[in-house]
């Protein structure tokens, strides 16, 4: 009798389409965790624990800090390995080398183009130089987003960091735009500075969410939204995410009027916003849900 191979993985996450092999092969490649991240995970929203038997998935198994709920499954893996990732956060920390908000660097050129009716804004920075973004291989990130402009998904060249282009600008529309909106190119968010942590205090992460960005794998609102570079056709690998924060407010209203959602760091009716990257094509993606 030939003995069966059997093991769990973990996948951050819970809409997972098991019968659809591309999306199932996009949730492995960027949503695999490690064991230890299993705490950070179950905090936030849901862990699936996938059951393996050789090369088929057997059993799925919903987790959170309360509850677990099996279900038995019989599916092809569409890889045969994934790589594990640590669950890391961005938590609010004055000594910290990243931030969000402050004024635009003075080197940084903002994307424009003719079919937008809102400006980019400067959303913040990321250090490349840490550990854990050295993979992107950019002197450091500077994020920009069209915050009151309506879209389905913004490309950006980063192959000049301090001058991104646009590469879909038919992502964008008059849907959101509003004739009484003023000064959003006047718009300065509040500076916030953060450190990176793997033991954030699990209380304070539960009671307030907004003060902390997640990054090694996505936590998504709604039903995932992986993208593909559109130079490679490969999957694009995610950096971080931003949280739409009423604490982050804008530094000056003068000028600014009825934006809206609100006058402070917001996407959409409170959402998050999603960043990706591929560092061979220097391909940013950026996205919300709420």
């Amino acid at each position: 009798m030939i003995k069966k191979n059997t093991k769990s993985r973990y996948i951050a996450g819970w809409e997972i389409y098991f019968e659809d092999t591309e999306c199932l092969k996009k949730i492995l490649l960027t949503q695999g965790i490690k064991k230890e991240s299993l705490d950070i995970v179950k905090n936030i929203q849901l862990v699936t624990e996938i059951v393996i038997e050789d090369d088929t998935i057997i059993e799925a198994i919903k987790q959170t800090e309360y509850y677990s709920k099996s279900k038995k499954i019989i599916i092809k893996l569409p890889i045969r390995d994934w790589k594990d990732r640590d669950v890391f956060l961005l938590e609010k920390d004055e000594k910290g080398p990243h931030k969000l908000g402050g004024t635009c660097p003075a080197d940084l050129k903002l994307p424009h183009h003719e079919s937008l009716k809102t400006p980019f804004i400067y959303i913040g920075t990321i250090d490349t130089s840490v550990k854990e973004f050295e993979w992107m291989n950019l002197p450091r990130l500077d994020i920009v987003y069209p915050v009151y402009e309506f879209n389905r998904g913004v490309f950006l060249d980063y192959s000049n960091p301090l001058q991104p282009q646009i590469i879909n600008p038919e992502t964008f529309d008059d849907e959101w735009y509003d004739d009484d909106i003023k000064g959003v190119e006047k718009i300065v968010y509040r500076e916030q500075k953060y450190a990176i942590t793997y033991y954030p205090d699990m209380k304070d992460l539960e009671n307030n969410p907004d003060d902390y960005l997640i990054c090694g794998v996505p936590i998504w609102i709604q039903a995932p939204e992986i993208p593909v570079c559109p130079v490679t056709g490969e999957i694009m690998q995610y950096v971080c995410s931003i949280n739409s924060d009423a604490a982050i407010d804008i530094v000056d209203m003068t000028g600014i009027e009825n934006l809206p959602f609100g006058d402070y760091l917001i996407f959409g009716d409170h959402g998050v916003l999603y960043i990706f990257y591929h560092p061979v094509s220097k391909v940013l993606y950026l996205n919300f849900q709420f």
